[in-house]
């Protein structure tokens, strides 16, 4: 009998992952100089780059705007699965539809 053991053990978030991105050979060129000057790798060099980026664009006007049409969105998908019978009050079909002719 297989094991239904359960493990209580929380995903280590900091654990590195292996991710393939494609960088022209300038690019690249750039990023092996940069970590040269700076006596780094080039991969400790992408690293602090997407994370600059994401700290910058995350606190962007855009960034807020474009996630809460994303919250918009997911929220009337769920509500397409949600059991017939279970829709939050005031919801109906008719409503869904207008609202996502509206978006």
């Amino acid at each position: 009998m297989p094991s239904t053991r359960q493990t209580t053990d929380a995903p280590d978030r900091n654990k590195a992952v292996v991710v393939s991105v494609r960088f022209s050979e300038a690019q690249l060129e750039k990023i092996q100089a940069y970590a040269a000057i700076f006596d780094t790798t080039p991969n400790a060099v992408v690293r602090e780059a997407v994370e600059e980026h994401l700290r910058r664009r995350v606190q962007s006007p855009e960034f807020q705007k474009a996630s809460e049409a994303h919250l918009r969105r997911a929220k009337l998908a769920v509500e397409v699965l949600a059991p017939v019978g279970q829709q939050p009050a005031g919801r109906s079909k008719n409503t869904d539809t207008q609202e996502r002719i509206a978006s």
